[in-house]
């Protein structure tokens, strides 16, 4: 049985982030707890404007990626 869903929340969003971590480690396996917490903030959707509600704002896994991707640098 092959079946997508949704799902939402604080709950879900801890394993999300801790796959992009994943990823950005994959990436830069020399990054240290700094590097990874500052190009997620740098990345999120509010990393201009953080507030008291959402923080940085949501993760954006693909914007972090392409941050730290080599051919990324050169564009």
């Amino acid at each position: 049985m092959n079946r997508y869903g949704t799902a939402s929340g604080t709950s879900f969003s801890c394993p999300l982030t801790a796959g992009v971590v994943a990823l950005l480690i994959e990436i830069n396996p020399g990054a240290g707890v700094d590097d990874v917490a500052g190009v997620l903030r740098a990345t999120a959707s509010q990393a201009s404007a953080p507030d008291n509600l959402l923080g940085w704002g949501l993760v954006n896994a693909r914007a972090a990626a392409l941050g730290w991707l080599p051919a990324a640098a050169s564009r």
